[in-house]
Formats: C-alpha cells, structure tokens, sequence
C-alpha cells in the first residue's frame, strides 16, 4: 500500500492518505483529525481531547460552561450516539464498565481513599435551551473506613424535582446492604395492585418499630403515680400504629377521674380514626363487671383508656370508664392497641 504524505491537509484531502485520498489523518492547529470518505469522525484537540462525531468542544454540562469532558461522542441519531462493550469467550465473563478512584495527585498513584470519596458518578442530562442540566444521577461512595482488600461502599440514586436545577438523593443502597429511602414521599402501590372500594392511599411513606415509656394518668393527673414495670414496644407502618403496653404499678398517685394511658403517636383527626384493643392481662383490679378493653376516648389525642361493662344497667351492655378507683395501687396489666394517625 501506497503512504501518501502531502495532499491540501483538508478534510477531502488529508495530508497523509494511503491509496483512497479522501481516508488519512488531517492536521490542524494543535489538532489530529481521523477523515474516512472525506467526512473528519473524530479529533483530538489541542487538550488531548478525544471527540467523535464532532470536531467541537461541548463545554456546557452540569449547567455550567467550564465542565469539559475528555471523551466526547455526539451524533443525530440511534446509532451514532452509543456504545457497545462485547466479550466473545467460553467461560462465564461478561464485559466491564470499570471506575476507579486514588487520593494520589500524580498518574499511576494508588493513595488510599476516605470514608465518602466518590468512587464513580453515572449523570443523566437534558438541555433547557442553553446547558446541559442534571437529570437524574447515580453515585458510588466509600461508606466505611477502607483498608487493604477492604473497601466498603454505598449506591445513591437521586432525581432532579419539577422545577429544580439539580438531583436530590431519593434512593440508598448502603455498604451492609440496607436499603433506604430518602427525600421521598414513599412506595408507590398503584401500578401493581387492584383497589378496594373506597381506597384513599396506595403510598406507603414509612415504617418504624421502637419503645416508648407508657405514662398512667387520672384525671390528666399524673402525679405521684410509680411503677414497678413500665414499657412500651410499637410497629407504626405508614398511617397504622401497633402498640403494645405493659404496666405495673406500686402507686396509683394522687389524681382522680377516668383513666389515661399515654401512646408513642397522635391519633388522627377523623373519628373512623379511633382505635380499640384488648386487655391480655389485668391483676389487682377492683369493682370490675367484665374483662376490660382498651379504647381512644377520642380523635386527635395521645392517650388511651380502659372500659368495662356497667352492671347496674340491668342489661349490662353500657361500657364505663375505668377510674382510679377501678385501678389501685398494685394493679398490673398487659394491652394492645391499634389506632391511625391519619
């Protein structure tokens, strides 16, 4: 084959061609270009810059004009705008995508990195009619201390909202492999379940279990009372609260009136909101017509009560309050409760 050095340096007509003299590499200033059919498909740039499908340096990403990627591709249509990686072998391998991180400052380092270093960033862009503005991204971090053949990470995923200008994390995937919700409204169930008549909600916005320490009180008075046995354990899953209550007293205090027994949420505003629940255990209880059960007094509050049947209605179907009277000093009890916040 024929290398053919002079020609007009031109795109149709590369300063060094082989036998097709519109095929070579043309020469400008600081720059190399790579010409097939007369047609420049790719640069390097005076900044060592590799651009395919352009000859011009985009420099408008993350809605600024100073980030300059190093590799550029850019076309008008499907084919010209991807990539494909393709492995061609008998063992179970795939291609790789790799990103890596050093804290070292020269090429070649391999400085140890810190705990939250960014190990790689995938960023999704669109032009507003100017710049190139985040999308969506998704980030690898260092979530942990790392050492020698050690090193942990975490995933993030963030979404840019409707009128904003850059992504807030929405998704976690940490290094013990937790998943977690973040500056999020919650699970959508929509899309995968059909709905009961009178459905009002398909987003499920958070879960939580934990303790609370039960307050006894009579009349809103809580003074004086103590306990020999006082815990508190609930499950709340979005707008739905189990709580489970265990009490024992050594003294019943110095209030008077219905019993108030304090819960780890607010109730809703709605009276459907109400909840009830069940007395497992009850001992040292007095003037008792039936086993007693639990019950919100009303919407909108943070407490609880205990009920029983009054017999002096001769039908024995009119429930009352429990009072101090009805739990002295040394009464014990064991409850459940169920209720909505909403």
């Amino acid at each position: 084959m024929t290398i053919r050095i002079d020609g007009t340096n031109s795109a149709a007509n590369p300063g060094i061609t082989g036998s097709d003299t519109d095929t070579g590499l043309q020469f400008g200033t600081d720059e190399v270009n790579i010409v097939t059919g007369g047609t420049t498909r790719a640069t390097v740039d005076s900044s060592g810059r590799l651009l395919v499908g352009t000859s011009t340096t985009r420099n408008n990403f993350f809605n600024s004009s100073t980030n300059v990627p190093q590799f550029q591709i850019e076309g008008t249509n499907f084919n010209d705008t991807r990539m494909s990686l393709v492995r061609n072998s008998t063992d179970v391998g795939g291609p790789s995508l790799l990103f890596g991180k050093t804290k070292g400052t020269a090429i070649g380092d391999n400085d140890l990195v810190s705990n939250g270093d960014v190990l790689g960033l995938i960023s999704f862009q669109g032009a507003d009619g100017s710049l190139q503005v985040e999308g969506a991204k998704i980030e690898a971090y260092v979530d942990g201390t790392p050492g020698s053949s050690d090193m942990p990470g975490r995933l993030v995923f963030s979404t840019t909202a409707a009128g904003a200008s850059s992504p807030t994390e929405r998704l976690r995937i940490t290094s013990d492999g937790t998943l977690q919700l973040r500056n999020s409204p919650g699970i959508d169930f929509s899309q995968i379940q059909t709905n009961a008549a009178g459905v009002d909600g398909e987003i499920l916005d958070s879960y939580e279990q934990g303790t609370w320490t039960p307050e006894v009180s009579f009349g809103g008075s809580s003074t004086g009372v103590t306990y020999s046995e006082q815990t508190g354990t609930y499950v709340k899953i979005g707008n739905f609260v189990w709580a489970s209550i265990v009490v024992g007293l050594t003294n019943n205090g110095t209030g008077t009136g219905s019993i108030g027994i304090s819960l780890p949420f607010t109730s809703g505003s709605e009276g459907a909101t109400r909840g009830a629940g069940i007395v497992s255990f009850a001992d040292n209880f007095t003037s008792l017509n039936s086993t007693p059960t639990v019950y919100m007094a009303a919407a909108s509050t943070s407490t609880c009560r205990f009920q029983h049947l009054d017999s002096s209605s001769g039908s024995g179907t009119i429930l009352n309050t429990l009072t101090n009277s009805n739990v002295p000093n040394t009464a014990q009890w064991r409850a459940a409760i169920s209720y909505t916040t909403f």
